[in-house]
């Protein structure tokens, strides 16, 4: 937890201060079930019901981030959205899909992220280098 605090001053310093991090789910459990030298847990323990934040950060556990790294920063400022076009889907026929029964399904959208201030965003491991 040492190393997610400093890369949160990290962020802080860089004058973009953090609004929340994002770690892995086994990293994100493995956290809440620290306990002290007398076996309390440190977090809340298994019947409380706190939201889920370190350091005072709003966390969202993620199993799209590998165990072992996080990312914290500033991360609605860091970031953009553009969407082009809403989500649509598409039926018909291709080719000889008729003959043989079948329906052709196309479903799409498209947006794009855009990092626009990459400063703002600390990704890193919770081992020490």
């Amino acid at each position: 937890m040492d190393i997610l605090l400093k890369a949160i001053s990290q962020s802080e310093e860089a004058d973009y201060p953090a609004s929340g991090a994002i770690i892995s789910t086994r990293d994100c459990y493995a956290m809440q079930g620290v306990k002290d030298s007398q076996g309390r847990y440190i977090g809340g323990g298994p019947l409380a019901d706190v939201p889920d934040r370190v350091w005072r950060l709003p966390v969202a556990p993620s199993n799209a981030m590998p165990v072992g790294q996080f990312l914290v920063g500033a991360l609605d400022l860091a970031a953009k959205v553009y969407s082009r076009s809403d989500a649509t889907v598409e039926f018909g026929y291709v080719n000889d899909n008729f003959v043989r029964n079948l329906l052709t399904i196309l479903g799409q959208e498209r947006f794009a992220l855009a990092v626009r201030r990459p400063e703002a965003i600390v990704y890193a491991s919770f081992t020490a280098p």
